[in-house]
């Protein structure tokens, strides 16, 4: 994006550099990390007229100065380029100004995030309601344009988003690019998605990628349909495929996945390339209130043996460069003043925070708050399904035992494909067997008018008893009920109805604990500590109740996820992602 400055802007900037005038703000710091010469330079002056760098000199140099200019006191300090995560997903679980309570002393001064949860739930409206709300915020919100909604049509239902609707975000001064873009329906050369590539590339704007599962011949035809970047590199070696072919690569630190970890020593051994960033691809309310953000990251590369001033860059340089916002991500004359203040280049603590030359925070204390969530009143009532019963649960069989496809769950994300006998009721319906750790599972589009929807089986998620709903669900944000009894089944259903979404656990047709989610049916209207604190009392409730996973609030959100190549449940049926098909849940 290009640097707007007027022609008496420049003139100013100029004349403060050549210290004729004085500047508006003066910071001393003790320190300055400089992210292009990977430097760490000692005791700086920063001059800054509005938002503005004016120049950088050392303590040495005579200052002009007058009563109106302001002398920020870092020198106890070290001064870094603003933080900007460039992969993340702040389109559902919190409100926006919630989330930026807990960024900002992050070290965040810039957002990008994928808009595909509120496009999914609420359409073209939804992510226009989050730019307007990201407008009133106190650092620059970014946003990606969702690329597939939903990833594949006709397999899976959400709110329509066609084309004309992705035209019309893409065209926004604020969208940097499409989102993140499953790289299958891509090389299977989906006419629709190569549309939208096309008509992203044209603006001159960036496709971003999700490249899990993509290597070889298969990466390659990806990438050279012009997808960009890529945050789902496991290993080294995926690193280093990805980079040798040009794609920048984003490294996950986060509530998802900590691939770091893995890829840490392997960058240790060679030069760290501006192709390399951090990213957290979502933090969840309990991280974020209890680590940070991206000065956790930081400081976890730092613990994992990464050099600080690179850690600084690809949280920084690296990052304002890959998405094209020029002059920022380095702390220079001319650049945005765009910096945030640490103890040390180890833990990352953060005195203070500065976006476009206005601080935000400091010293524990914000100067520019966060704004409160403004969402349609429409944005209450997103879910429209009708009263659900126990008979809405019913699966069919015709023979004693019958046959069924159940999906086996690996980890959170992770599935695989079995077959079991099940018994049959007095009715005829096919029953769960928990004593086996086989439950069932079904997907109801969020605006469906009538039952019965989707009901398959699923083992490992460790559920005796009860029964466990959610409309936060990637990607569709459908509803996603599991458990042994259907008539729990429909109580949970009924009660995430009655709240507008949300996640809940009934038991004996009674609600025992629940997350609401009223905003569009997957956002918390609550402050990000109570939120926390219900997510923590969710899954704690659901392990006392026998579920083996480490995190069941994410495992719930993913069972219909077609975003990586297993077995799903859908609103349509049972889905082998490879394959792209449906399959039968009864076996012939």
């Amino acid at each position: 994006m290009g640097t707007k400055i007027s022609q008496n802007a420049l003139s100013k900037i100029v004349q403060i550099g050549l210290f004729q005038v004085p500047p508006d703000k003066i910071i001393k710091a003790g320190r300055l990390v400089n992210v292009f010469t990977g430097e760490i330079q000692e005791k700086v002056y920063v001059g800054l007229w509005k938002q503005w760098i004016a120049y950088v000199v050392g303590w040495d140099h005579p200052l002009t100065v007058d009563e109106q200019t302001e002398v920020v006191d870092l020198s106890a300090y070290t001064l870094c380029p603003g933080f900007i995560d460039g992969h993340t997903h702040v389109d559902g679980w919190m409100t926006l100004g919630e989330f930026l309570k807990y960024a900002i002393p992050g070290g965040a001064t810039a957002i990008v995030t994928e808009t595909s949860a509120i496009a999914s739930a609420m359409g073209k409206r939804g992510v226009f309601s989050l730019l307007r709300d990201a407008a009133r915020q106190p650092i620059p919100i970014y946003i990606t344009a969702p690329a597939e909604i939903p990833p594949y049509p006709g397999l899976e239902t959400c709110h329509p988003f066609d084309t004309d609707d992705f035209a019309e975000v893409l065209a926004h001064e604020r969208t940097l690019g499409m989102g993140e873009i499953y790289w299958k329906a891509l090389i299977d050369r989906d006419r629709g998605l190569l549309k939208r590539v096309a008509m992203t590339l044209k603006a001159g704007k960036l496709v971003e990628g999700h490249a899990a599962g993509a290597r070889n011949d298969r990466l390659d035809a990806y990438i050279a349909a012009g997808v960009s970047s890529c945050h789902e590199s496991v290993s080294p070696e995926e690193v280093f495929e990805k980079r040798r072919l040009g794609m920048d690569v984003m490294i996950r630190c986060g509530y998802i996945r900590d691939d770091l970890e893995a890829i840490a020593p392997a960058l240790k051994e060679r030069p760290i390339d501006e192709g390399l960033m951090l990213v957290s691809d979502n933090y969840s309310p309990q991280m974020l209130v209890r680590d940070g953000y991206l000065n956790h990251i930081a400081h976890l590369a730092v613990k994992r043996g990464l050099d600080p001033v690179d850690v600084v860059k690809m949280l920084s340089l690296h990052v304002a460069r890959h998405f094209r916002l020029d002059r920022r991500g380095g702390i220079a004359p001319g650049w945005l003043a765009d910096v945030i203040a640490v103890k040390d280049l180890e833990d990352f603590k953060v005195e203070f925070v500065m976006s476009e030359g206005k601080v935000v925070w400091r010293g524990g204390d914000f100067e520019i708050a966060p704004k409160p969530v403004n969402f349609p009143k429409s944005f209450r009532k997103s879910i429209t399904i009708p009263e659900a019963h126990e008979i809405d649960f019913y699966l069919w069989g015709k023979e004693d035992p019958t046959k069924v496809r159940v999906i086996e769950i690996k980890t959170e994300t992770v599935t695989s494909l079995s077959t079991y006998p099940l018994s049959l009721s007095d009715e005829g319906n096919i029953m769960a067997d928990p004593s086996r750790d086989i439950v069932k599972l079904s997907v109801i589009y969020r605006a469906a008018t009538s039952y019965p929807e989707t009901v398959g089986f699923i083992k490992g998620f460790g559920l005796k008893e009860g029964a466990v709903a959610t409309s936060l669900s990637w990607d569709c944000n459908n509803i996603v009920v599991l458990g042994p009894n259907e008539c729990d089944m429909a109580a949970a259903v009924n009660r995430v109805r009655e709240l507008g979404g949300g996640m809940v656990f009934s038991l004996g047709e009674e609600v025992v604990v629940e997350v609401p989610l009223p905003l569009a049916g997957i956002t918390s209207e609550k402050s990000l500590t109570e939120l926390a604190c219900e997510i923590d009392e969710f899954e704690r409730t659901l392990k006392e109740m026998g579920c083996p996973l480490p995190r069941p609030f994410l495992a719930m959100q993913t069972l219909s996820f077609t975003g990586l190549p297993f077995y799903r449940l859908t609103d349509k049926g049972l889905l082998d992602i490879r394959a792209k098909k449906l399959i039968p849940i009864i076996v012939s």
